[in-house]
């Protein structure tokens, strides 16, 4: 664990101490002011943290790539390779159909069994049929955090 990691979960502890304490008047004051000051403190450092990591995992998710694509150039055939104590796989690519090219040959209006009917993306079907008429219908996926 790092450093600006565990000052983070002591900052955490210490709000949670301050937040619980019962207070009145100019004290009340002041700890509301502490504590905010410490929010934004510990929010700085878990957001630099965040930028750290993010710079490390693009440097080695980059080397990474790099040697994947050396394998690849030294062996191109899909098969199973050795490599001392692991073995490395090489795969084929995963297949699709080039879309434009395939409803040229066959168009949907000839061939209706080679296609799928889905809806519109949401922001369509919002603008189609108002946005109160879809919204009992809207998935929102687990909330994300982004450090610019």
């Amino acid at each position: 664990m790092s450093a600006n990691t565990i000052e983070a979960a002591n900052d955490i502890q210490t709000l949670r101490h301050l937040a619980a304490e019962p207070s009145t008047g100019e004290l009340a004051q002041q700890r509301e002011e502490a504590l905010a000051d410490q929010r934004e403190a510990l929010l700085i450092r878990q957001a630099q943290r965040i930028s750290e990591l993010d710079e490390r995992i693009l440097v080695l998710t980059q080397e990474r790539d790099e040697l994947k694509a050396r394998i690849l150039e030294q062996h191109p055939q899909p098969g199973t390779y050795p490599a001392g104590e692991l073995k490395v796989l090489v795969k084929q690519g995963r297949r699709g159909l080039d879309g434009k090219a395939f409803t040229a040959a066959f168009p949907p209006a000839e061939n209706p069994r080679l296609y799928e009917l889905k809806p519109k993306s949401l922001t369509n079907v919002a603008k189609l049929v108002g946005e109160l008429a879809v919204e009992r219908f809207i998935t929102r996926s687990k909330p994300s955090v982004v450090v610019e």
